[in-house]
C-alpha cells in the first residue's frame, strides 16, 4: 500500500458510539477528538465513599441512556429506597420501566433470599434483551457468595466473590460485544486504600478491573444549606475519570444532586458555567450584568422545587461553549 492510499480497516467489530448525558463537564469528561458522552458497549463502574451519590448518578444515568418505551434493569443488593429510585429516575427523565431484580424467591411453601450470584446472572441474562439498553448492579462491594452465607464465621473464602465477579463480568462482556443493539452496564463500589497507604483499590478483584472500559471516583465537593433554617438545599458532587478505554482519563466533573430528587441537570449546568467562567458565581449570581437571583434564596431553592426553567441560560452558555469548541476556539480544552 502507498504511503498515499488511506488507512483501511477490515473484518466485523460493533461500533463504539457515544451517547450525551447532558451533564456537561461529565460529557466532556469522557469525551474523545470532539465526540462527546459515555461510549456504548461499556462497562462501567461508579465508586467512592458511602454518600457520594453513586446510586444517584447510576440512576440519572439509567434514564439517560433509555428512549422512552425501554427497559432499564436494577439488580439491587443493597435494598435501596425503591420509592427513591421512582422518584429519582422520573425526574431524570425515564418515561420506560425500571425492572427491579427480585431478590427472594418465592415458592409454594415458602419465600427465601436468592443468592447474589443468581441476581448478578439475571442482570446479565436480562441486558441481552434488545430492548434493555442499560442494566445496573448494586453494588459490588456488598456481594456475599453463597458459600460466605452458608458458611461458619471464621471460615476461609478467599478469592470467592473475585470469582462470582469476574464470571458475570465476563458475561456482561460478552453481552455488550454481540448484542446487536449497543448498551452499557454499571456497577456500583466501594473503595478502600491501598496496603502502605499509596493509592485505593476497589472490591471485585482484577478481572472486575480489566473489564470495565471507564471508572469514575465520586466524592462529595460541596454541601449547601439554607442560611435560616440550616436545611440542605443539595449536594455538587465532584469526580474523576480514572479509565477511559475509548479516550483518556484524569479528567474531572460535577453534578448536582437534590436531596430526595436526584441530579438536577439545571443546577449543574450553572455549577459547570461557573468552573468554565462562564457566569459568575457570588451571592447573587450574574451572567456578564445581568443578574440572575440569588445562589442559595433563589436559585438553588428553585433546584430545590425540582424546577429547571430558571436554569435554561446555563444551558444555553454550554450549548454555545461546545459549538465554539467544536470550532477549534478552546484548544485547551481539546482532546490531546
Amino acid at each position: 500500500m502507498s504511503q498515499e492510499e488511506p488507512l483501511v480497516i477490515t473484518g466485523e467489530y460493533p461500533t463504539i458510539d457515544r451517547k450525551r448525558t447532558n451533564l456537561f463537564s461529565l460529557d466532556f469528561a469522557l469525551s474523545l477528538k470532539g465526540q462527546l458522552g459515555l461510549p456504548s458497549r461499556s462497562m462501567v463502574e461508579i465508586y467512592g465513599r458511602p454518600n457520594a451519590g453513586k446510586s444517584t448518578l447510576a440512576y440519572y444515568l439509567l434514564a439517560a441512556l433509555s428512549e422512552a418505551g425501554d427497559r432499564v434493569v436494577i439488580g439491587d443488593i443493597e435494598m435501596l429506597d425503591r420509592d427513591y429510585i421512582k422518584t429519582s429516575m422520573g425526574f431524570s427523565g425515564m418515561e420506560g420501566e425500571v425492572n427491579i431484580i427480585n431478590t427472594t424467591e418465592i415458592s409454594k411453601k415458602q419465600s427465601k433470599p436468592r443468592s447474589h450470584e443468581d441476581i448478578m446472572m439475571e442482570v446479565a441474562d436480562k441486558l441481552a434483551v434488545p430492548s434493555t439498553p442499560a442494566a445496573m448492579f448494586d453494588s459490588i462491594g456488598a456481594i456475599a457468595t453463597l458459600s460466605e452465607v452458608e458458611g461458619d464465621i471464621g471460615e476461609a473464602f478467599w478469592g470467592k466473590r473475585a470469582k462470582a465477579v469476574g464470571q458475570f463480568s465476563r458475561k456482561v462482556l460478552g453481552v455488550l460485544r454481540n448484542k446487536e443493539t449497543p448498551s452499557n452496564a454499571l456497577v456500583i463500589n466501594h473503595f478502600h486504600q491501598a496496603m502502605g497507604g499509596r493509592g485505593h483499590l476497589t472490591p471485585g478483584g482484577q478481572m472486575l478491573e480489566h473489564a470495565v472500559a471507564i471508572r469514575l471516583w465520586l466524592w462529595t465537593k460541596e454541601v449547601f444549606t439554607d442560611e435560616k433554617s440550616g436545611s440542605i438545599l443539595g449536594f455538587l458532587v465532584e469526580g474523576s475519570v480514572t479509565k477511559l478505554r475509548y479516550g483518556g482519563k484524569g479528567r474531572n466533573f460535577q453534578f448536582y444532586i437534590v436531596p430526595g430528587l436526584g441530579v438536577h441537570v439545571g443546577a449543574s449546568a450553572m455549577f459547570d458555567c461557573f468552573s468554565l467562567g462562564l457566569a459568575d458565581r457570588k451571592s447573587t449570581v450574574k451572567i456578564g450584568d445581568k443578574s440572575l437571583g440569588h445562589l442559595k434564596a433563589g436559585l438553588l431553592r428553585y433546584a430545590l422545587e425540582g424546577k429547571q426553567l430558571k436554569f435554561a441560560p446555563f444551558l444555553k452558555l454550554l450549548a454555545d461553549y461546545e459549538d465554539e469548541i467544536r470550532k477549534g476556539e478552546h484548544l485547551g480544552l481539546q482532546e490531546d
